[in-house]
Parts: structure tokens; sequence; C-alpha cells
């Protein structure tokens, strides 16, 4: 990628605030990609990588992270869902897909792929769901 992890999380963050001024999604966006530094501090094995393009889990590692120093339910629940917020626009558009980049259509592949309909129709049903779909399209 282009950019690093922290540029892509600075920029994220500011995007955020420029569009919301709710305190959690912008939290949310600055450290929606921690998980894949905690993943390269800890040195993971290859299983646990995703072709070099990130951590495996990375969302799901975040938000434990996160909870356990004692940010809320609400902003971990935003980290951890945006990777479910990446399937699921990519299987509603398909220009979506085709806007990602490579290393984004990779890691696509070891996060479960495109949702199908009974997923999408779970996780419309979140009432965070266009908060989850805001963190995507910043």
């Amino acid at each position: 990628e282009p950019v690093s992890i922290l540029q892509h999380s600075l920029l994220a963050a500011y995007l955020a605030n420029a569009r919301t001024n709710d305190i959690d999604i912008i939290i949310a966006c600055l450290l929606h990609d921690i998980g894949h530094l905690i993943g390269l501090e800890a040195n993971l094995p290859s299983n646990e990588q995703m072709e070099g393009c990130g951590t495996k889990n990375h969302e799901k590692i975040a938000s434990e992270f996160l909870k356990s120093l004692g940010l809320s339910n609400r902003i971990c629940l935003l980290v951890e869902s945006h990777v479910s917020a990446k399937r699921y626009l990519c299987y509603r558009d398909t220009n979506y897909y085709n806007r990602l980049s490579d290393a984004s259509k990779t890691t696509l592949r070891y996060q479960g792929g495109l949702m199908n309909e009974d997923e999408a129709v779970i996780f419309e049903s979140s009432p965070d769901f266009n908060n989850f779909l805001l963190m995507r399209q910043i």
C-alpha cells in the first residue's frame, strides 16, 4: 500500500471528524487497524498473516485490546465491525469491490469473502449499521 497504517488511521480519523461529531466513530476510525500493528509487534507466524497484507482477525484483536484498555463497548463494536462492513459493501455493490486496492482484495479472501444474503440481513439489523458503513466510506 502507498500509505502506512499510521497514515491511513490518521486520515480516517481526520475524514471522520469532517463528516460527524460522533466521537465514538472518530476514535474507532483512528484505531480500527490497530490489530495489524499488534500482530506485527507480536511477530505472529505466517499462518496468522494475510500474504503480507496484515494480521488475520485484526478487527477482533483490536476490539479485544481496546476493551482491555477500557474503551466503550460501542467503540469496540465499531472497530470490530469494519471488516464486516467491507464484506457487506462488496456483496451489495460490485463497484465498491472494484475500487478496493489489491491488498484489500487479498485480505477480503481471508476475512470470509463477500457476505451472503443471510449475513447481510443480520448485519443490516444492527442499530449502528449506517455507522459501520460510514467507517468504510470515509
